[in-house]
């Protein structure tokens, strides 16, 4: 009776040495096991991706004008210059005109940096509380810092001291688009290249259009399409271009992940 009951240990023992050897290789190497990877969890993941990688920020401020003087003597080219400083790199793009009230950047290659000047009046009249608007963005889109502690002087040239008078800095206004360096970056890079950056899986694969409103795409992603028989999870996102001196261009993202 003894021995019976030894031999069924020793198969039990063997047994359980055999199930613990067949189960460490199902963890351990996996024969045959292929990730499962939701179509819904890889859109958020190329959605994510994309816009982390193309959209930038346009700002627009408001700068209030109390007073400013005539040229003086009229046939000079410059007159009270209103400075805005402003920190990080940004740059500004134009400043729009309000009704009848005509500044001008200082110079004709916009303002780099982080001081430009505004030619506050053009004409032999006074201007009087008079608004303007102030669009700026990042030198570099990449660097999305924000620009800290802009703040104005005034200093007069060819005109008395009191000639030209700022009231401050109004609100700002912040606009959030594609910017077409950004985009353009993307469609030039490989198709490997974007799959390691994005972490997306090997055996799957996705196409970006961005779509103009004439009907042109950029493609982003694979080159070649899927096969017939496949499924294709898409999704469209209407968005902007958004360029530097604030304007907008429709377009439409097609995103297709199979």
């Amino acid at each position: 009776m003894n021995k019976i009951g030894a031999s069924h240990i020793d198969w039990a023992v063997s047994m359980g040495i055999f199930l613990v050897y067949i189960l460490l290789m199902i963890v351990f190497l996996k024969p045959g096991i292929t990730p499962i990877y939701e179509p819904e969890s890889l859109m958020i993941l190329i959605e994510d991706q994309f816009f982390d990688d193309t959209q930038w920020v346009v700002k627009e401020t408001q700068l209030g004008i109390r007073k400013c003087g005539p040229i003086v003597p009229p046939t000079e080219g410059r007159e009270c210059n209103i400075h805005i400083n402003i920190n990080n790199e940004w740059e500004f793009k134009k400043v729009n005109e309000v009704e009848d009230f005509e500044p001008r950047i200082l110079n004709t290659d916009d303002i780099i940096g982080i001081k430009g000047g505004i030619i506050c009046g053009i004409q032999s009249n006074l201007f009087i509380d008079k608004t303007m608007k102030l669009i700026y963005y990042p030198s570099d889109p990449h660097d999305q810092k924000n620009p800290e502690n802009m703040w104005i002087d005034v200093t007069s040239e060819n005109n008395p001291p009191t000639a030209c008078e700022a009231s401050g800095l109004g609100g700002t206004i912040e606009y959030e688009g594609l910017n077409k360096n950004l985009v353009n970056d993307l469609v030039s890079k490989t198709y490997v290249d974007l799959k390691s950056d994005w972490d997306f899986p090997e055996n799957k694969d996705f196409k970006i259009e961005v779509i103009s409103e004439a009907g042109n795409a950029d493609n982003i992603g694979s080159k070649s399409e899927p096969a017939a028989e496949i499924n294709v999870f898409v999704k469209e996102i209407s968005t902007v271009y958004l360029n530097q001196d604030s304007t907008r261009e429709p377009v439409v993202i097609r995103i297709g992940i199979w």
